[in-house]
């Protein structure tokens, strides 16, 4: 809109304004001796439609008087009545707002499905796999993939650290080394326990999907905890 079709907008609005006030004051006054009632008190609600009206369409403007009083008014350029318009453009907003919204319900709960820590996951060193899956209603994983599986004279590599003597001779190749995740909601798992082949320890676990590529891995002794982020690989 040009500076002076606005300023043409802005007059008539004003005049509108002052159209209205003055027929308000006539509204609540005594009849005429001729007992005229063609003045019906004017509502807020048809006050702003008309002056929205006049904003939106300057060829609705003209018949700001007219619709305050309840009588149609005159058709704009295209054969548009103002009212129905100005409904039907709620409407239409009410109905964007609704998609939107929806919309945005999808998208969450889109990623709250996603957040699923199932898969195989590097470790932060780059060194290793581990599979995450389900055993029952828990999680556990295992370690499928390592930079160095045998020794050199072409053995596989054991559980040489473990402190029970009775599981040294596990190959590290396939071992499980977590156990016991409880899903806690939100992408969150609790309650597990984690095994460390280099040190023979275990500890206190759990587990939060950051998103679909990316989990942090929480392991505790004691009041001592470690955060780790994996990536995903599958």
């Amino acid at each position: 809109m040009n500076p002076a079709a606005a300023f043409s907008s802005v007059l008539k609005i004003g005049t509108c304004s002052l159209t209205l006030a003055r027929d308000r004051r006539r509204a609540s006054g005594p009849e005429s001796e001729k007992g005229d009632r063609t003045q019906a008190q004017v509502s807020g609600k048809t006050v702003r439609f008309a002056r929205i009206a006049a904003v939106t369409r300057p060829d609705f403007a003209a018949c700001c008087g007219t619709v305050m009083h309840g009588r149609d008014c005159p058709r704009g350029g295209h054969g548009e009545n103002p009212w129905n318009f100005l409904k039907a453009k709620i409407m239409i907003k009410r109905q964007i707002k609704a998609i939107l919204t929806g919309l945005a319900a999808t998208i969450f709960f889109a990623g709250v499905g996603s957040a699923d820590p199932k898969g195989v996951w590097l470790t932060p060193a780059g060194n290793s796999h581990i599979e995450i899956l389900s055993c029952g209603k828990k999680l556990c994983g295992k370690l499928v993939w390592f930079t160095e599986p045998r020794n050199a004279d072409g053995t596989p590599k054991l559980d040489v650290k473990n402190k029970n003597v009775a599981l040294q001779t596990r190959p590290l190749l396939g071992l499980q080394l977590m156990s016991g995740f409880t899903a806690a909601g939100d992408g969150k798992w609790t309650k597990g326990r984690i095994y460390n082949p280099e040190d023979g320890q275990t500890y206190r676990s759990k587990l939060e999907v950051k998103d679909q590529d990316t989990l942090s891995v929480s392991g505790c002794v004691l009041f001592f905890c470690k955060d780790q982020i994996w990536t995903r690989v599958e």
